[in-house]
């Protein structure tokens, strides 16, 4: 990792999520009405996730969206990006405003940036999160490890591209900051 590396500051957007399997239907042409088979005695997957803009993205499965559990994702983020700041976006959620929460992110060196309130059209994350409801709606699921395996192996490909916050990048970045 180069010097000017180590001295830039990941730039990311952490939100939660709650999957079900039955949350979507998929749009197909079809002569005569399909059958859907669904496993509905699968729950749902509560999952968090940090879309990094210019370090590595994290998904982990959650327990509940407690500050316990938000800490430990905190610690995960700081662990898959070591020696760089983090400025991590995130929604007014009150856990995320939790005193638990904002002395882990202190302690790891990660400053936590909120959003006006309502406004989940400047968080690219939640894009993310509907690419991943329609592409996990097509698959019929066998367990809820099956179910995280797949969400995460979607979250992971679609945070791989910058372009979901292309807008939010040119909103709210200077372009000598995009062009980094």
């Amino acid at each position: 990792m180069s010097r000017k590396e180590r001295r830039q500051a990941v730039i990311g957007f952490l939100d939660e999520s709650n999957k079900e399997i039955n949350a979507c239907s998929v749009r197909l042409w079809s002569e005569t009405k399909p059958t859907r088979i669904i496993n509905y005695s699968l729950d749902v997957v509560k999952v968090s996730g940090f879309y990094a803009l210019n370090g590595r993205s994290v998904i982990r499965r959650l327990v509940d969206a407690m500050a316990p559990s938000i800490c430990k994702m905190l610690e995960a983020v700081r662990e898959a990006n070591p020696g760089r700041p983090i400025v991590m976006v995130l929604d007014n959620a009150s856990n995320h405003h939790s005193g638990p929460v904002a002395e882990k992110a202190s302690e790891l060196g990660i400053r936590l940036a909120f959003m006006p309130p309502y406004s989940p059209q400047y968080n690219p994350i939640e894009q993310i999160w509907k690419c991943v409801k329609r592409e996990i709606s097509k698959n019929f699921i066998i367990d809820k490890d099956e179910f995280f395996w797949l969400i995460e192996s979607v979250f992971l490909e679609k945070a791989a591209s910058r372009g979901y916050a292309k807008s939010w990048m040119k909103k709210f970045l200077t372009k000598k900051m995009r062009n980094r």
